[in-house]
């Protein structure tokens, strides 16, 4: 799946960068899931998360989050994992500060597997910006 979120409202230098996401997924350690602007700068945000959650609600990314690394997120067998608390994402977000806002940013999720399925419900680019 690859999403574009074209984003020409919000003009600036980012100095934060925060996602959020609500998805669901029979097996969410096949996903691997990056963030792109305007296909440079890819990072993976998401990498081999836990395999009880079949559902992601609202999972807040936020390098200074307090509930650790997504990739290490786990919650009981076939419940959702949700924010509060928010999760570091596999590589920083702060990567992309520094740059502008505007433009085209991609979330792309790879199912590795292939063999099962799953719903990306909805997705959030939150920009503090100068």
């Amino acid at each position: 799946v690859d999403v574009a979120l074209d984003c020409f409202e919000v003009c600036g230098i980012i100095t934060d960068l925060d996602v959020v996401w609500s998805m669901n997924h029979t097996f969410m350690p096949d996903l691997l899931i990056i963030l792109n602007r305007e296909d440079k700068n890819i990072s993976s945000i998401a990498d081999n998360m836990g395999a009880s959650c079949v559902a992601h609600d609202k999972i807040a990314l936020d390098d200074d989050a307090t509930g650790g690394r997504i990739d290490d997120a786990s919650c009981a067998e076939g419940t959702s994992l949700t924010s509060p608390p928010s999760y570091v994402p596999h590589f920083p977000l702060a990567r992309y500060n520094g740059l502008n806002a505007c433009g085209r940013w991609n979330l792309v999720i790879r199912d590795e597997f292939g063999e099962d399925s799953g719903f990306l419900n909805s997705v959030e680019l939150i920009f503090q910006i100068d």
